[in-house]
């Protein structure tokens, strides 16, 4: 009488249900903080390479490498002369999250007490 093997899965499996869950994805943004650009930049490239069927991956660490663009973006436009802000609005209006961190900053220099809500009490344009 013959063994049986075990049954080979058809379908590969969800690495969504062990692997890459929340909290691994948590944990990696957490992790991404203190990796230098260039290597997030290579981590991105290796994931959509080796996993493309799980973008949000890579999508977290390319939420991390925006969000120090706009840093970058916002300690340049504190440093610079209120001409030069108006210049980088002028350059970058055309890009919505460039655009309020500029109209922000001018607001600020403007001595407003309440920034410009520009939602509409929609809230972010970010949706989930």
């Amino acid at each position: 009488m013959m063994s049986e093997s075990p049954a080979v899965p058809t379908e590969p499996e969800d690495l969504r249900e062990y692997y890459i869950t929340p909290d691994y994805l948590a944990q990696m943004r957490r992790r991404a903080r203190e990796w230098t650009d260039e290597f997030l930049q290579l981590q991105m490239s290796y994931f959509r390479r080796t996993i493309p069927e799980y973008p949000e991956v890579a999508e977290a660490l390319e939420g991390e490498l925006y969000a120090r663009t706009l840093n970058r973006l916002h300690r340049a436009a504190r440093s610079r002369s209120l001409v030069e802000v108006k210049a980088m609005l002028k350059k970058y209006g055309a890009q919505p999250d460039y655009r309020e961190i500029l109209e922000a900053e001018l607001e600020i220099r403007s001595g407003v007490r309440r920034l410009t809500d520009r939602t509409d009490g929609r809230g972010s344009r970010i949706s989930e």
